[in-house]
């Protein structure tokens, strides 16, 4: 007389080291940090343009599938990585530094300027980003970011202006 749906995260049909899922049925999510901008830039500079991107697995069939990049507003040394949270220890800024993830050329690319900017004026913290599924996303699907691979890495391209 009803529906019984049960999720358990530890279950994957992918057991590759080198790839991290996305996806809110199995619960799947992740944390990254920037080293500091602050020291890598000079002071006074205008960020243009700042692109985060990840490879994707070929497989993914990332089409309408959306993945948000959310900055963390809290410091994350105490977060034991070997523990399964119940609730996630996460909190996030949220708007106006949120961003949805699109698709180029197989690479799953975040629009990060404003967080970076004012990361650069000491507005914000530099605390990490969490990347999630979206809510809206088939709860079921999963994507796959390879980050591993030497010839197509991560890669944070920004575009700046210093006087």
């Amino acid at each position: 007389t009803g529906d019984l749906s049960i999720f358990y995260p530890g279950i994957s049909n992918h057991s590759e080291t080198n790839l991290i899922g996305l996806s809110n049925g199995r619960g799947l999510r992740t944390f990254f940090q920037i080293p500091s901008i602050i020291d890598s830039l000079p002071n006074g500079s205008i960020i243009r343009n700042a692109n985060l991107s990840y490879e994707l697995s070929t497989d993914t069939g990332m089409q309408n599938y959306s993945v948000i990049l959310d900055p963390v507003q809290q410091d994350t040394t105490i977060l034991d990585s070997n523990i399964i949270y119940t609730i996630d220890p996460l909190s996030t800024i949220g708007y106006p530094y949120r961003v949805t993830g699109y698709q180029v050329n197989n690479r799953l690319v975040f629009s990060i300027k404003n967080i970076l900017q004012n990361i650069l004026l000491e507005n914000e913290s530099n605390y990490g980003f969490k990347i999630v599924s979206d809510e809206k996303n088939e709860p079921f699907h999963t994507i796959w970011i390879d980050v591993n691979d030497n010839i197509n890495r991560p890669k944070l391209e920004i575009l700046y202006v210093h006087d």
